[in-house]
């Protein structure tokens, strides 16, 4: 018991001792003197035993409690967000940690844009929030539309902004055509604004055997921003109706305003009676938008595309050849027909004044090429009238090119054409009906030897040889080759006659005759150009014609 009893004795004394060494009331028990617990939220951290940044690579931040003198780690729901850095574009550099850059502007495109966007306000609309869930899905498909945007969009961008017009129009080619500038529409749309014929002449934009201005970068721009900008002043002043019209037409947008407004309780934007097509037009089009305006969207689903300039545009001071550019400048061929797909043959000279986009690190060699080619000669176009019966082959034989060529020439997927639609024949192939070449004939239905020889002024017998034929029988669709140094038309007193078929004109008439315009009106008392399938034309001798 005495032992017992001394050891409490010398416990509280131990006890007794710590207290006062601790400055604590003497009245509190060991259990009172555990640390406190720190303040919810967060761990207190001593300054010998402070925790290394977590391994995962997570942001940690330090602070100080007001008046502690003692730092603290602050839990995610305290601690500020890192910063997203986009990565650097090529052709950009970072700035050193230790001497940060002062702020520039946005180094990327879709940053520049989004500075300027107009109609953020209808961003939490119900269709246009449908479709930025959907594209939110897409995400493929968003990073492929912008990375085709690269070459062009900081030149449309540009443009935009110097008319003044809303931002959202650089995206727009991202509706239309998915920024690909050869796409083709069901309704034969084309281009990267998919503009129709009839809109492509409106604007002159125009299309030739060899170039076809609506796959023209820069000329369809022009007058894609034209044209909006058009839509634009028939329209209130308002934006989203004119790019409704561009999609659905003027007229059509005008009488659905006129149905709205004579309603008790008129509708807004989304209530106008129009196709489901153009409804969807403008949601799509915001959507876009609304991505490109969000910082954390746009760095991290579409393709960062540096604002500078990827491209630069010359114009030509003279008739130059686009092949012999391409040879001489060492432009990567597909490169080149990138940039400037509206040429479809690039063998046939662009005229002075002509719009070439060429990569800007290549600009200064290429416009010195330019400058060192030959001007080149202007050569004539020739259109054929399709004649029932006939093909490629047949046509390329005539005209001394080849069905390829043909082809390449009219845009043609196939070997299908028409009898009374009109084709191009490839310049510096074909050989006028003037020369001393072969003609050729497609045989009619009743048509017989010596009724051919008699209408080309020539005999069975050199029909026979020219065509290495054993007999008289021949077959209507197949082609005779008449020989041209035996060719005269008719005498004066019987005048050949010739049969209009449909899509013919007096100048093909007068070609493949040997003939003038002037001469076929003067035969047949025309006071015009102006002819008609069915109707029979007197062809006059070489003499009458002269």
């Amino acid at each position: 018991m005495k032992s017992n009893a001394c050891l409490l004795l010398a416990v509280l004394t131990f006890t007794l001792t710590a207290c006062i060494k601790a400055n604590l009331p003497a009245e509190r028990t060991l259990a009172d003197t555990v640390e406190p617990t720190a303040p919810e939220g967060t761990s207190r951290v001593h300054s010998q035993t402070a925790p290394e940044p977590a391994s995962s690579g997570k942001f940690i931040e330090s602070d100080e409690l007001p008046g502690s003198g003692e730092s603290i780690s602050l839990t995610d729901a305290h601690r500020p967000r890192e910063p997203y850095m986009p990565p650097v574009p090529d052709g950009l550099t970072e700035a050193p940690e230790d001497d940060p850059a002062p702020d520039t502007g946005p180094q990327l495109i879709w940053q520049r844009i989004a500075r300027n966007l107009e109609f953020s306000q209808m961003y939490d609309q119900p269709p246009v929030v449908r479709f930025i869930q959907s594209y939110l899905k897409r995400e493929q498909t968003l990073y492929i539309m912008s990375h085709r945007a690269e070459p062009f969009i900081h030149f449309i961008v540009s443009e935009v902004e110097r008319r003044n017009m809303p931002a959202e129009l650089a995206i727009l080619p991202m509706v239309e055509s998915g920024y690909q500038p050869r796409a083709v529409s069901r309704a034969r749309a084309a281009g990267l604004w998919q503009f129709i014929y009839r809109t492509a002449r409106q604007y002159d934009l125009e299309r030739t055997c060899c170039y076809d201005g609506r796959y023209d970068v820069h000329a369809s721009t022009m007058a894609a921003l034209d044209h909006l900008s058009d839509l634009h002043a028939e329209l209130e002043g308002n934006w989203i109706y004119a790019l409704m019209a561009y999609n659905a037409g003027l007229n059509r947008v005008q009488v659905a305003l006129k149905h709205n407004a004579m309603k008790s309780t008129p509708g807004g934007y989304w209530d106008l009676k129009l196709p489901r097509e153009t409804r969807e037009y403008v949601p799509r089009l915001l959507a876009l938008s609304a991505i490109v305006h969000d910082p954390n969207l746009s760095t991290t689903l579409l393709h960062p595309i540096a604002d500078t300039p990827q491209v630069e545009v010359l114009e030509t001071d003279k008739r130059i050849s686009p092949a012999k550019l391409v040879k001489h400048a060492e432009i990567n061929r597909a490169e080149f027909l990138t940039l400037n797909p509206a040429l479809q043959l690039l063998d046939y000279p662009i005229p002075a004044g002509h719009r070439l986009l060429v990569p800007k690190h290549k600009a200064v060699l290429i416009a010195s090429t330019i400058d060192s080619l030959p001007e080149e000669k202007l050569q004539k176009r020739y259109r054929h009238s399709i004649r029932y019966g006939e093909s490629l082959s047949v046509i390329a034989a005539r005209y001394g090119t080849s069905v390829a060529a043909l082809r390449k020439a009219n845009s043609l997927n196939g070997d299908t054409i028409r009898a009374g639609k009109t084709l191009m024949i490839p310049p510096g192939t074909w050989t006028p009906a003037t020369s001393h070449n072969l003609h050729r004939h497609i045989i009619r239905h009743g048509e017989s030897l010596s009724v051919i020889a008699a209408r080309f002024g020539t005999s069975v017998a050199a029909l026979r040889k020219a065509n290495s034929l054993n007999g008289d029988t021949i077959r209507a669709g197949k082609t005779l080759k008449i020989p041209f140094a035996a060719w005269q038309p008719a005498a004066s007193s019987h005048p050949h006659r010739h049969t209009i078929t449909f899509g013919e004109s007096l100048s093909v008439i007068a070609a493949r005759y040997g003939t003038s315009v002037a001469a076929l009106r003067k035969a047949n008392s025309l006071n015009g150009d102006t002819i008609r399938a069915g109707k029979t034309l007197k062809i006059p001798s070489r003499q009458q014609a002269l």
